[in-house]
């Protein structure tokens, strides 16, 4: 049986961002992210993920080991558009041109982990059943637009309430949102700090272990032993996408060592390196540490 720090899985994706600035192109989609960031701190992760044959290649891009990705074929790559509208980048238009089908129970490997991480842009990968399966199994770390993004017939993709998250946030340990997210969850006002500090507290208060929330001023966590948060401290904004995969693996992989108040620094000090260049995060514990020093 493998044994990882930290198993993530999530369908691989292609994503064209759009800004006020240009256009790009980022392969990989939220699991590539995550899987960067978690190798990049020097954990040992395995990976779970589908996509079209032809589009398989794409997983040469990934820093693991042929024998630590398990893929599945799938007849579609998921393939989504996101423009961001503003130069703050905090909300974006997503618009999906295709999906990769959901994971079933029997395609997990019989694997150990400390925690299990599910990776996705949109809804649809995962329902109810996969978490009270996986949450018997692991620590489990859910992002909340991977249950709230849903697209629709004509590809739009908009956040809708979880109708069952009185059912799901019991069964997870980590539970990530951004401020639109928290705001449309809650019904609290998150454009403050007071009200992303309730709606991180609700969060907990409806079961799940510890939440992290992401805004481009800061990541604030709650756990048992309350609240803690820290400025994001970022020069530009180049490396915007990716923001919340990076900060919320970054913080559950850091809290296998750290408390929560180093966990959640760590994490942005670390997102605030990803977000000034493009793509995953692809620098090291030393430039974190050195970052820490001159920013923190």
């Amino acid at each position: 049986m493998k044994d990882y720090d930290i198993f993530i899985f999530g369908n691989l994706s292609i994503g064209t961002i759009q800004t006020v600035d240009g256009e790009h192109m980022i392969l990989g989609g939220p699991i590539s992210l995550s899987t960067w960031t978690a190798h990049q701190l020097g954990r040992s992760v395995g990976m779970l993920t589908k996509s079209s044959l032809k589009d398989k290649f794409h997983l040469q891009n990934f820093p693991l080991a042929e024998e630590d990705i398990f893929w599945f074929e799938s007849p579609e790559t998921t393939k989504n558009k996101a423009l961001f509208q503003t130069k703050t980048r905090e909300t974006r238009v997503l618009t999906n041109q295709s999906q990769a089908g959901p994971f079933t129970i029997e395609q997990f490997p019989d694997i150990s982990a400390k925690v299990i991480q599910h990776c996705s842009a949109i809804a649809g990968e995962i329902d109810l059943e996969i978490i009270r399966f996986l949450s018997n199994k692991f620590p489990m770390a859910l992002d909340a637009q991977a249950l709230m993004r849903k697209v629709f017939p004509d590809g739009t993709a908009e956040y809708t309430d979880l109708d069952d998250k009185l059912e799901i946030l019991p069964l997870v340990s980590y539970f990530k949102v951004d401020a639109t997210e928290a705001a449309i969850l809650t019904g609290f006002d998150t454009e403050t700090h007071e009200g992303r500090v309730s709606a991180a507290e609700k969060i907990v208060e409806w079961g799940a272990k510890e939440s992290v929330i992401s805004h481009h001023r800061e990541l604030i966590a709650v756990t048992e032993s309350g609240v803690v948060f820290s400025p994001f401290k970022n020069r530009n904004l180049l490396g915007r996408t990716g923001r919340g995969d990076t900060s919320f693996t970054t913080y559950i992989t850091e809290r296998l060592t750290k408390n929560s108040a180093d966990a959640v620094k760590y994490a942005a000090a670390l997102t605030s390196l990803k977000m000034e260049i493009p793509g995953p995060f692809k620098k090291t514990r030393q430039d974190v540490e050195a970052f820490i020093r001159d920013f923190y």
